[in-house]
């Protein structure tokens, strides 16, 4: 994961990967990057939360990297690390719930 100051003629000329996609992060805002795939696809991606999960934000050129920055620290901003994670439940609760979905569904 290569971290490089992302202007417009960086992320223009950025080198296509030999093989599968390579992702070059910006220097200067963090869980910020560009994902450039072997075809020449770029896409700006955010990396949020804790687990690290991408969120891709759209396609270079359709977007400006000014307006795909923005979007980023929207997301981070706006997103809760907590809401990746599924909600504590005990073992009783889980299996009360999965034998009133079977009792439904299930013949007697």
């Amino acid at each position: 994961m290569a971290k490089i100051a992302l202007t417009d003629v960086t992320t223009r000329n950025l080198p296509l990967p030999a093989k599968g996609q390579q992702t070059y992060f910006d220097a200067l805002q963090a869980g910020f990057g560009v994902r450039v795939s072997q075809g020449g696809s770029k896409t700006f991606v955010a990396v949020l939360g804790k687990r690290r999960s991408y969120k891709t934000i759209d396609k270079y050129p359709s977007i400006s990297l000014k307006m795909a920055r923005q979007e980023a620290k929207r997301l981070a901003a706006t997103h809760s690390s907590n809401s990746l994670e599924r909600p504590a439940i005990r073992h009783f609760d889980a299996a009360q719930s999965f034998l009133e979905d079977c009792t439904g569904r299930n013949k007697a």
